[in-house]
């Protein structure tokens, strides 16, 4: 989408070489003949590198380690230049990171079905082996006189304890080698009985806290039920996370072998470089490039033994500025580098600035005949005092200049004015009559300051927005409705000017919603300047009718430029009559047209001269003063790319 009011400056990439010293002058040549690094800082900070490398062989390993749940996985990966030397470790740590978050969720849900299905797995055997009338309770029973403990191990085990003193045999089963039995002893003796058991290798049965919901007044039957129950769950639960976590590494497997393969061919390339060149001899070049001349700078040094990085410029940096605006809308590129060049993060108002510095200049020049003489000059005569007449600036320079000078014909022919009063001579009349009525003239240009002002407060107001600048925003709003509703009610009582914007029923209510946006100045002013706001708030109101005022010199020099020309052309008249009445009718003619024209043509040249100093001055002024100080900062610093210079005129005086 082409811009309209504002722009943004070019796209930049931060790029940074990695060369061996002995190959500086060859990368530097073709960094010149690329001519799109604007070099930022060049050698130190290798050892920057050697950690960028321990950290890329992490990240492998973390890939790895994703990559080692996808067993049999074969997948057919490609990369490009621009991929491998744009896409960074830090978008590679990212996105690795977020899938091994998933994968760790995932991971520990499985772990903790594994635990679950191998706790009961490994009481359930026993379990079933005992008859399933017994109470839950009655497994492992402390009472004052008698203890019952439940056992289960090698059947030689379970022998070897019932040969112990005071042990009594309750039940025993033996299932596939395991032999369970519950035990009778006395109370003191159990923990002794339960300590051997162990001991030799047997187990105490009980239902581990927190596995089921069993009660000790379930039967052993019901416990088994229940238990089963969970296990199939258990079991089905397992296997969807176990599905989930192989579809998490599937979905994700191709980026993740993209990366690696970044990783290992561009640090691979590094680790060579660092491995056979000394830190001595090493040096770094950092820069900035246009994003679409990275792909055409990477192919030029991809066959250099040389390792070069590219990202995105981070928050706090500062990129150089490269303004690219249509053509037309770029011949005002000059005016915004001599107000001051954009930063990087800022809008470019080339757009903006081109419509109104154009039309604020033709406003004033106002001259078909100076429009078409300030064409010529810029055209034949303005080359000759400039020092390189091939630079971009000036070129740029100069179409503005003839655009403007369009501008001046265009209204000089909607005001009917030719030299002056010249028109009236070839029968030339006004299509527009505000520029030759100077009460009009005023009020026209009052309406255009208003406007223009106006769109500089909206700007101002979307930045502020965009920056979180709630005191900024309280003022412009603040001052929007005191606009609104203040000029309907000021303008009938003082001037006269009847403004139906709103119904007449309203006009008694103008005042009070006019105070309600002086309201919210004072509150903007009072938070960005705490105190003295009480105060300072007034000059935004003053500070806007100022501002509208000073676009009053629109009328004011555009009525200089024509009653001067006029003036001019009085005197010329004047000689011409004297002189032509002096001699014989046709010498007398002539005689006075060539007096006449010895005092207009000096005089429209003078006019002509100051005119277009003067337009391109008050111009100037309401676009940077009047305009772009409202929103605009204009800090930024040239994009001056290493390049050949092939052509230079040089100047020897």
């Amino acid at each position: 989408m082409k811009p309209i009011v504002v722009n943004k400056p070019v796209e930049m990439l931060k790029i940074t070489i990695v060369t061996p010293v002995h190959l500086i002058d060859e990368v530097t040549a073709i960094l010149q003949e690329a001519g799109v690094l604007h070099v930022e800082k060049g050698g130190g900070g290798v050892r920057k590198y050697i950690d960028e490398l321990t950290r890329a062989k992490k990240l492998l390993e973390k890939i790895d380690s994703v990559l080692s749940n996808a067993k049999g996985l074969a997948v057919d990966v490609s990369i490009t230049q621009l991929e491998l030397s744009t896409i960074t470790l830090d978008d590679i740590e990212r996105d690795v990171g977020k899938v091994l978050s998933e994968i760790k969720i995932v991971e520990g849900l499985i772990n903790e079905r594994r635990v679950f299905i191998e706790k009961a797995t490994h009481i359930l055997t026993p379990l079933k082996a005992l008859p399933g009338s017994i109470k839950v309770k009655h497994l492992n029973y402390y009472g004052k006189h008698v203890a019952t403990v439940t056992l289960f191990g090698k059947a030689s085990i379970v022998n070897e304890l019932l040969a112990e003193e005071e042990v009594t045999l309750m039940n025993r089963n033996v299932v596939d080698e395991l032999s369970v039995a519950i035990l009778v002893t006395k109370p003191k003796q159990a923990d002794l009985l339960i300590k051997k058991a162990q001991e030799r290798g047997a187990h105490v049965l009980s239902i581990p806290a927190g596995l089921i919901d069993a009660t000790n007044e379930m039967s052993i039957g019901e416990v088994v039920k229940l238990i089963e129950e969970k296990l199939r769950s258990a079991s089905d639960e397992l296997a969807a996370l176990e599905e989930k976590l192989k579809n998490i590494v599937h979905l994700s497997a191709r980026d993740l072998l993209k990366y690696k393969l970044v990783v290992e061919n561009t640090f691979g390339k590094l680790d060579a470089i660092l491995g056979i060149h000394a830190l001595k001899h090493l040096t770094i070049i950092t820069g900035w490039t246009p994003k679409d001349g990275v792909r055409s700078l990477l192919e030029r040094l991809e066959k250099m033994p040389v390792y070069a990085s590219v990202r995105d410029p981070l928050l706090g940096e500062e990129p150089p500025t490269m303004l690219k605006n249509p053509r037309g809308i770029n011949s005002f590129e000059p005016l915004i580098k001599f107000i001051g060049l954009p930063s990087y993060w800022e809008w470019d108002p080339t757009p903006i600035v081109a419509y109104s510095f154009a039309v604020f200049y033709g406003i004033m020049l106002g001259d078909i005949g100076y429009g078409l003489g300030l064409i010529a000059a810029a055209l034949f005569i303005l080359d000759k005092f400039v020092e390189d007449p091939s630079s971009r600036d000036y070129v740029l320079f100069k179409k503005a200049i003839i655009i403007s000078a369009v501008s001046g014909i265009v209204f000089g022919g909607l005001g009917g004015a030719l030299f002056g009063d010249v028109s009236s001579l070839i029968g030339l009349n006004a299509l527009v009559t505000a520029f030759s009525d100077p009460m009009k003239f005023l009020v026209l240009s009052l309406i255009i300051g208003l406007i223009h002002v106006n769109v500089a407060y909206a700007l101002t107001l979307a930045k502020s927005f965009k920056k979180r600048n709630i005191a900024n925003a309280l003022n412009v709003i603040g001052l929007y409705i005191a606009q609104l509703f203040g000029m309907p009610y000021v303008l009938p009582k003082f001037i006269g000017v009847e403004l139906a914007i709103f119904p007449t029923w309203m006009n008694n209510y103008l005042l009070y919603f006019a105070l309600i946006g002086v309201a919210l100045v004072i509150t903007g002013t009072m938070i960005s300047m705490k105190a003295v706001g009480v105060i300072m708030w007034i000059f935004n109101i003053t500070g806007l009718l100022g501002d509208v005022l000073s676009y009053s010199r629109l009328a004011g020099v555009g009525m200089a430029t024509f009653y001067l020309a006029t003036s001019f052309n009085f005197m010329a008249r004047m000689v011409y009559g004297a002189v032509a009445s002096l001699l014989p009718s046709a010498a007398g003619y002539v005689a006075g047209v060539l007096a006449g024209a010895l005092v207009a043509f000096p005089g429209h040249l003078i006019n002509l001269a100051l005119s277009a100093i003067g337009c391109f001055a008050h111009s100037l002024r309401l676009c940077s003063i009047e305009f772009l100080s409202k929103f605009y900062e204009g800090n930024g610093y040239p994009y001056t790319p290493l390049q050949v210079v092939s052509r230079r005129k040089y100047v020897v005086l």
